[in-house]
């Protein structure tokens, strides 16, 4: 099996793909793609910032696309429910009850499909 690089534009057009299909083009970036490892927070593979409408993923990830698709669904989730207000519970990073539905009902509507 041949393994596709993700470059910051294919980065991109996934974005536009899966916030099209899934979140009705609500959320709004101004930047998207990839730091290397030292620059991310610790023990994390991508990251969500609200305040300045980020999306970043680890450099690691480029030579992986599917999970690098999993991983930005993960962060786009935090990008909708940050539109929602909901920030969660800071011992639980976000990922509290409204988070886990939120990926449920991505889940549900096919997100994941083709790609788990």
């Amino acid at each position: 099996m041949r393994i596709h690089k993700m470059t910051d534009q294919k980065l991109w057009k996934e974005f536009h793909h899966l916030n099209s299909r899934f979140f009705h083009d609500k959320i709004v970036l101004k930047e998207i793609g990839y730091l290397p490892t030292k620059k991310m927070p610790k023990n994390a593979n991508g990251f969500y910032d609200g305040h300045n409408k980020w999306i970043f993923l680890d450099s690691r990830l480029q030579d992986f696309p599917v999970l690098t698709c999993m991983i930005l669904i993960h962060e786009m989730a935090h990008a909708y429910l940050d539109l929602q207000d909901y920030k969660g519970y800071p011992a639980d990073a976000g990922h509290g009850m409204m988070f886990q539905a939120e990926l449920t009902r991505l889940f549900k509507e096919g997100a994941y499909d083709g790609i788990l």
